[in-house]
Parts: structure tokens; C-alpha cells; sequence
């Protein structure tokens, strides 16, 4: 069992994982069982292995170390590799502490394009912000149509004449809304003209 500094070069687009363990070869093992289950905690380097496959990835051993050493020659080689521009898929830059820290706006920018080997333009990133607001705006001006129609009253004199309808005062003649009364005397003035008529007949 041997202790020490280790690396995973992605040999595609040479981006590097760095890693210190107590066991290098029981390191190794767990990393590639995780990458194989799709279940490996960095999502930087597990991105990478969906895209690249296995045949993309080594691992080698930068140096053998004492136990006590390896958060200090961790370290070292995150350092060395950052300011030869190199970079890396670790989560944190600082060795020994993965959680709470993320990368750069830069670093991401640059591993998104090693990973998905396209980069987002700003151009592309306003069109869609331009179109979710559009959507949002047309789902507001939706949801005020509905409240005003909701909310609209009718006039004292539309309320009296829907109520004259559904109470049968007024009833419909070709079309046209009359008086019950106006409907009686049409009936009665028609029933004289044929009268009338009748009589001339006679």
C-alpha cells in the first residue's frame, strides 16, 4: 500500500483531476467504479468521462509521499498546474476541502467548453433571456384579461333589461327585443286589419 499524489488527465482535451490518498491503487479503483456508475461526487469529472469515455482518462501518480505529506504536496501540484494555465476539474483549490467552494466564472467558461466542446455566445443567451420575458409578459397580459373579465360589472340599465328578459317581459320578434305590451298591440292591430278585411269581402 503506498501513499502519494495522483492525477486523472483526460488525454483528449488535457484536463487534469489532482488527488492525494493513503492508498493510490484503492483510489484509483473507487474513482473509476463512480465514473462508471454515473455516481462520482465531482460532476466536473464525471461530465467529462460520459463525454470522453474511458479510453480518455489515465490515472497516474505524480509522487509518493508520507501520509502526513499529502495535503501539502496536494497542494503544490494544484498550485503548479493553475499557474501553467492548466485546468482542472478539482471542485476546490484547496487541497483536503471540496465542499463550499466553487470555481471561478472563468474556469467554469473554460470547462464547459473543454466538456461539451461548444461555448454558449452571448448572443444566444440574450435571445433566450428575450424570449422567457416575452413568455412572461404574455402570461401576465393573460392573467389581467381574465382578472378584468372577471371583475366587470354591467350598467343599472343592461342589469334591468337582462332581468325584463329572464323574466319574460320582453320578447324576441325577428330578431328584435320588444315590450310584452308593444307585442299586444301589434296583435291586436292585426287581428282588426283581417277583420276588416273580412268585411269588405262580405
Amino acid at each position: 500500500m503506498k501513499s502519494g499524489i495522483y492525477r486523472i488527465i483526460n488525454t483528449i482535451n488535457n484536463c487534469i483531476y489532482v488527488g492525494s490518498a493513503i492508498n493510490l491503487t484503492a483510489r484509483k479503483n473507487k474513482h473509476f467504479t463512480q465514473l462508471f456508475k454515473n455516481s462520482h461526487y465531482n460532476k466536473y469529472l464525471q461530465n467529462a468521462f460520459n463525454l470522453y469515455k474511458r479510453e480518455a482518462f489515465i490515472f497516474d501518480v505524480l509522487e509518493y509521499c508520507k501520509k502526513e505529506e499529502l495535503i501539502k504536496r496536494e497542494q503544490f501540484w494544484i498550485d503548479a498546474y493553475k499557474m501553467q494555465g492548466v485546468i482542472l476539474y478539482n471542485i476546490c483549490s484547496v487541497a483536503g476541502n471540496t465542499y463550499g467552494r466553487f470555481h471561478s466564472e472563468e474556469t467554469r467558461k473554460k470547462m464547459a467548453v473543454a466538456q461539451r466542446g461548444k461555448v454558449v455566445t452571448e448572443e444566444a443567451r440574450r435571445k433566450s433571456s428575450e424570449t422567457q420575458k416575452g413568455r412572461l409578459i404574455k402570461e401576465e397580459v393573460r392573467r389581467k384579461m381574465s382578472e378584468a373579465h372577471k371583475g366587470k360589472h354591467h350598467t343599472e340599465e343592461t342589469k334591468q333589461k337582462i332581468a325584463d328578459a329572464n323574466s319574460g317581459k320582453l320578447s324576441h320578434f325577428k330578431g328584435k327585443i320588444r315590450p310584452n305590451k308593444t307585442r299586444e298591440k301589434m296583435s291586436i292591430a292585426k287581428k282588426e286589419w283581417w277583420a276588416k278585411k273580412k268585411q269588405k269581402k262580405i
